[in-house]
């Protein structure tokens, strides 16, 4: 083997870190013509096998000035804590509500089971007339959800059936929005 060569490998040697880039570089270097299995490199690899097994890895020592900074720094936060009263619970933001005038309660214009039922439901609770909040109105599909007979919600099923659709109640007069 040429000196050069050797002198490159020593280098190479030299600089690994780890056990395991130590492997790496002999699995490279026994498919580059087997170089670190001659006689002359093997004693190098033993060397640099023994430095890393010893090398212990020094534990990092914090310098008494930036201990006393963490320190000043976490009686700081604990004491900011402590002074630190609990924000009130933030209350939903009450929106204007819609209103709905009751007109008639003759739904005999749909086939719907649906439209029937929430016909009954405000007939129930409301006169012919009268004006009710949407947020009343949706408490009261709620509340009768099995008069409803579907998987869907009191909510969703006023939503759909109010409207100006074919099959909505506004739309047929049944009832208005009123401003």
């Amino acid at each position: 083997m040429l000196q050069e060569r050797l002198n490159s490998i020593v280098e190479e040697l030299g600089d690994v870190q780890t056990l395991p880039e130590l492997k790496a570089l002999y699995c490279f270097g026994q498919l580059e013509g087997n170089e670190y299995g001659d006689a002359d490199v093997v004693p190098h690899l033993k060397v640099a096998v023994r430095r890393l097994r010893s090398k212990v890895e020094e534990p990092t020592v914090l310098q008494d000035d930036i201990r006393a900074q963490i320190d000043a720094l976490q009686a700081q936060l604990s004491d900011m804590a402590v002074r630190a009263t609990p924000k009130p619970p933030v209350q939903p933001v009450a929106r204007g509500s819609k209103k709905y005038r009751l007109l008639k309660l003759d739904v005999s214009w749909s086939t719907k089971p649906q439209v029937h039922a929430i016909a009954a439901i405000l007939g129930a609770h409301v006169k012919e007339g009268d004006v009710v909040d949407e947020a009343d109105i949706v408490k009261m599909m709620v509340a009768n959800e099995a008069v409803l007979n579907t998987r869907q919600g009191g909510r969703r099923i006023w939503d759909y059936y109010k409207g100006d659709h074919m099959e909505g109640l506004t739309a047929h007069g049944n009832v208005e929005k009123v401003l």
